[in-house]
């Protein structure tokens, strides 16, 4: 700590951290600051859609499968609430290879999802942006993250912010006026 206070700056991402440290008193007070992940806006080139001109499309955006993502949960919640009523999930992004499997076991015992839950691939960043743009929702099911540049996309795009309590939730939804923060077990009952 004695090394960090030499530092003439020193700042978190997440509004929760900043909070701890300040309230114990860790770093000096004039050279600790908050500073949350965003974006450039000039190399957004895709507007954000009024509501009533996007598609009812939930995105998910990361590496599809991977542990740290939780998509099984998404599964799950998908298999109690049966259907999505006219709403479609797209996964952007790579899939790692063993989820090919829980894809292929979802798709089979729960044929009524084919058409409706979707996997896009890889998006070049102007895709993706487009993507976000012509969604109503985005999706997080993060087990963690640190402060997702994700969430901020996709709120920067006008989408409503369905997520875990992970990096950056608190403050892209402001404390849930934007969007909804929610426990695992909740995720069915948000998606009804």
């Amino acid at each position: 700590i004695k090394g960090l206070n030499l530092a003439t700056c020193i700042s978190t991402e997440t509004l929760s951290i900043f909070d701890i440290l300040k309230k114990n008193n860790v770093f000096k007070k004039d050279r600790f600051f908050q500073i949350p992940n965003a974006i450039l806006e000039s190399t957004i080139k895709s507007k954000a859609r009024p509501y009533e001109q996007r598609q009812n499309r939930i995105v998910v955006v990361g590496r599809i499968g991977a542990y740290q993502k939780n998509h099984e949960l998404i599964f799950e919640a998908l298999i109690k609430i049966k259907t999505l009523n006219g709403w479609t999930i797209d996964f952007v992004g790579p899939i790692e290879e063993p989820f090919n499997h829980t894809i292929d076991q979802f798709f089979k015992n729960n044929e009524g999802y084919i058409n409706v839950v979707r996997f896009l691939g890889n998006k070049n960043r102007d895709e993706l942006m487009e993507i976000y743009s012509s969604s109503k929702i985005f999706l997080l099911s993060s087990r963690w993250e640190g402060f997702s540049l994700a969430l901020v996309e996709a709120a920067y795009l006008g989408c409503y912010i369905i997520t875990t309590e992970v990096g950056g939730a608190v403050e892209v939804t402001d404390n849930c006026n934007y969007g909804d923060i929610y426990e695992e077990n909740e995720l069915a009952e948000k998606l009804r």
